[in-house]
């Protein structure tokens, strides 16, 4: 990840662990400008002024650019403003559990990811498509975006189909992505899913998923993975809306 801006937008109270392992093991590269924008409803406690200062130094141990924003209320039109101008949003699960703020959030104009409460790092990715070409430009997307950080961790290519896939573009498609992954490995599924179909995908607390089916962050849960999804605290990828 090189010359990135990315916007980092959180409730005052999450800003812990989960924000910290995030920088850490997320936001390598070089020239990374990370904006963090911190909801406030109430007046900060000790622990997130503590908190944020321990972000701010961790950030200049990794050579990242930071600055801080308060926001006040659960209005997100300031916050989508912003990331007009970024190339990736990370939206904590915590502002996602303010209705408010999820009816009002309207379309994203770059990439988003979810950042889970209980995020310690990520180890497996794992890639949806269906074939079309909406779903393979949301996973070029994400792959030139994430080229370094995929590099060598594990990740798995699922086809989920109406129908085989044509040969040719899968082969295409894989040819592209070991350009960014070293461990790659490819799955294909015929629909209709089932519990059973999905039993040999790996989904748990440390897998990043991207759903390339449109999804919307007021459900980015309901995808098609939903089966074997179950309680787990997992990284979601949607990719830009335009």
């Amino acid at each position: 990840m090189t010359d990135k801006k990315i916007i980092l937008a959180l409730p005052a109270q999450y800003a812990d662990t989960s924000v910290f392992n995030l920088v850490t093991n997320c936001l390598g590269g070089e020239n990374i400008h990370l904006t963090v924008c911190v909801y406030k409803d109430a007046v900060h406690s000790n622990s997130t002024l503590t908190n944020l200062e321990q972000l701010s130094k961790l950030c200049s141990d990794k050579s990242i650019t930071l600055r801080l924003r308060i926001l006040i209320g659960d209005d997100p039109q300031r916050l989508l403003k912003l990331s007009t101008f970024a190339d990736l949003l990370i939206l904590h699960q915590g502002l996602l559990e303010k209705p408010d703020f999820v009816t009002a959030f309207g379309k994203h104009t770059c990439p988003v990811i979810i950042l889970p409460m209980a995020y310690s790092s990520i180890n497996h990715v794992l890639l949806t498509l269906d074939g079309s070409v909406e779903s393979i430009k949301s996973i070029k997307q994400f792959a030139q975006l994430f080229s370094h950080q995929i590099k060598r961790i594990e990740v798995t290519l699922l086809f989920l189909l109406e129908t085989d896939f044509e040969t040719g573009d899968e082969i295409l498609l894989i040819e592209y992505l070991k350009q960014f992954c070293e461990k790659l490995g490819v799955l294909k599924i015929i629909k209709p899913l089932t519990e059973r179909k999905l039993k040999p995908v790996k989904c748990d607390d440390h897998t990043l998923i991207l759903s390339a089916y449109g999804s919307l962050i007021a459900n980015y849960r309901s995808t098609v993975l939903e089966p074997i999804l179950h309680d787990t605290n997992s990284v979601f990828f949607i990719p830009s809306e335009t």
